[in-house]
């Protein structure tokens, strides 16, 4: 945002209101102001985007690929390499995720799951889980694109989707997202 508000004649207005796809389902909605953007102009935003049933998270400063993206890509660069490493399939992968740590996930966030991981809350759970979390980011190489794997993903991605052929995948994804947001409303965490 700070390029953006180099030449501009009123900076301190200039902020991105970025949404998580699909926007018209998902809450979440990405502020972020460049160096020259007026704090209150963010706060204002915020405002008006909760108005209209959005959740959003004002980023402190800006970095590229904003904060849910970056947290996908995360996930992502593992869920690619376990794959192309041949670990599992792109199935294992979805199972892993839909039938683990996503259930969990739709409900509270990394820091509330922590706190839940065991009877002791955040502090035992880290002190407990962090030396195999360390040794597992270790074991985690950057993953690389190359046209290769690319390839292997996404002959791993159309066997998985053999199983859909007659689903309507956007239409299930979004049912299931409602149904989610119904649930969330239901138990009071939104």
């Amino acid at each position: 945002m700070t390029d953006f508000q180099k030449d501009a004649a009123h900076p301190e207005r200039i902020f991105l209101g970025h949404p998580f796809n699909p926007p018209h389902l998902l809450p979440l909605v990405e502020i972020v102001g460049g160096k020259l953007t007026d704090p209150q102009v963010l706060k204002r935003a915020s405002a008006f985007y909760q108005r209209l049933g959005k959740h959003p998270i004002i980023l402190n400063k800006e970095v590229k690929g904003h904060v849910a993206n970056r947290l996908q890509a995360a996930l992502w660069r593992e869920a690619f390499s376990l794959v192309r490493d041949g670990v599992c399939s792109a199935e294992d992968v979805d199972i892993a995720i839909t039938s683990g740590p996503g259930l969990r996930w739709a409900l509270f966030g990394p820091y509330i799951n922590m706190e839940l991981a065991n009877q002791k809350g955040f502090k035992e759970a880290i002190h407990h889980l962090g030396p195999p979390m360390t040794e597992w980011w270790n074991d985690m190489q950057a993953f690389q694109h190359s046209e290769e794997t690319t390839e292997l993903l996404e002959a791993q991605t159309n066997e998985l989707l053999t199983q859909y052929q007659d689903v309507d995948l956007y239409q299930k994804r979004d049912k299931g997202l409602v149904d989610i947001l119904k649930l969330r409303q239901q138990l009071k965490l939104d």
